[in-house]
């Protein structure tokens, strides 16, 4: 498992609970007991993306819905873009990931788990947060 899985494998979990509602934790503990042994070196990764967007969410929840286009409300986005653009705006802010691989890997997940017009939406938000937090450097 590389940094791309593991972060898949978080952004897994956070549109799974998003959709269900489960326990951060019961996920988190059998995540990690569904892991090889040779990706368990993954799970402070893991567990640090998925716990800092729920401990988060508020915030997060708040500037996704700052940067949405006139008339879209975080309820309106589809669930694979909430999780997306969730994961992704906690690494921008929170984490010192580079911006563009946080982007990078944000698109391709959410193309991956949707389709290009998605990918193309989180694209615009996610640019519109970054424009944003330079400007307030």
């Amino acid at each position: 498992m590389n940094r791309s899985k593991a972060r898949e494998a978080a952004f897994s979990l956070i549109f799974s609970i998003d959709i269900q509602g489960e326990d951060i934790f019961e996920r988190l503990e059998e995540l990690k007991n569904q892991l090889e042994p040779a990706d368990q070196n993954h799970v402070p990764f893991i567990e640090g993306l998925v716990k800092g967007v729920y401990q988060n969410l508020d915030e997060l929840d708040r500037t996704i819905s700052e940067n949405l286009r006139e008339g879209w409300s975080l309820e309106r986005i589809s669930k694979v873009s909430r999780a997306a653009l969730r994961t992704a705006v906690y690494e921008l802010q929170k984490t010192d990931v580079p911006n563009n691989a946080v982007i990078s890997e944000a698109l391709q997940l959410t193309q991956r788990f949707s389709d290009e017009q998605d990918g193309a939406f989180v694209n615009g938000v996610l640019a519109s947060v970054l424009r944003k937090m330079e400007a307030a450097q």
